[in-house]
């Protein structure tokens, strides 16, 4: 049987406001296809610009508050409310409610291959840990990792908004991006098992840092190291 504390987390997560956000999210992803067969492509190149442009101050409002946070406490470790990680995690939730235009532009322009396992996985899982920190853990420790996050979504979304607006875009920038986010849960791997280890951490966060690790890692893999089979000449 589980412990007390996982069942309440448990618990706690099915009452988020986000949960009932992400359960129609996933329904609107399943019924995506439907919109490929009834309408023709939009452009929306204006629209993109100016959601990765906001997508890019949000992430940096809440790296600094969280960074602030973080070192207000001075301890890196301790499990103790602070106002600025709260505030930081406020910018961050909302952050993360916008950032799922993501995919319905990707729906709207007929983006279907861009939907991944990974990229529904990592939109919705989010949100959710995003909400639950800000309600019940606005923590340093908890800060620290989402800044890292955050940071690594200042660079994202300036790269997208880049791509948007320009004809061409160095794309080895994307490989790096990647890179910086395999480095980013790696880090916030470390964190969570050490947190888990000696500070009484959930031992969830290592779970959910191995899932991403993995999961961006296959994606590298797949991107950059596997040989690419030639395409057949019909």
């Amino acid at each position: 049987m589980l412990p007390e504390r996982y069942i309440k987390f448990g618990y706690d997560f099915a009452n988020l406001p986000s949960f009932k956000v992400v359960l129609l999210y996933l329904s609107f992803v399943a019924s995506s296809v439907i919109w490929k067969k009834l309408f023709p492509p939009l452009s929306l190149k204006k629209v993109m610009v100016v959601h990765n442009v906001v997508c890019t101050l949000l992430s940096l409002s809440s790296f600094l508050l969280l960074l602030y946070g973080h070192f207000d406490c001075g301890c890196f470790f301790e499990m103790k409310h602070n106002e600025y990680v709260k505030s930081g995690l406020h910018v961050y939730l909302f952050s993360k409610y916008f950032e799922l235009l993501d995919t319905v532009f990707m729906v709207l322009r007929h983006k279907q291959r861009q939907i991944s396992f990974l990229h529904v996985y990592h939109h919705s899982s989010i949100l959710l840990l995003g909400d639950y920190a800000h309600k019940y853990a606005p923590w340093p420790p908890i800060g620290a990792m989402v800044a890292l996050n955050s940071m690594v979504h200042v660079f994202l979304y300036t790269y997208y908004a880049a791509s948007a607006i320009a004809t061409s875009v160095d794309v080895s920038w994307k490989k790096r991006l990647t890179q910086l986010q395999i480095f980013q849960f790696l880090l916030g791997l470390i964190e969570c098992t050490l947190g888990y280890l000696y500070h009484g951490f959930c031992i969830y966060g290592i779970f959910y840092g191995l899932s991403m690790l993995l999961l961006f890692s296959n994606f590298y893999y797949i991107a950059y190291i596997a040989e690419k089979k030639p395409k057949k000449i019909e």
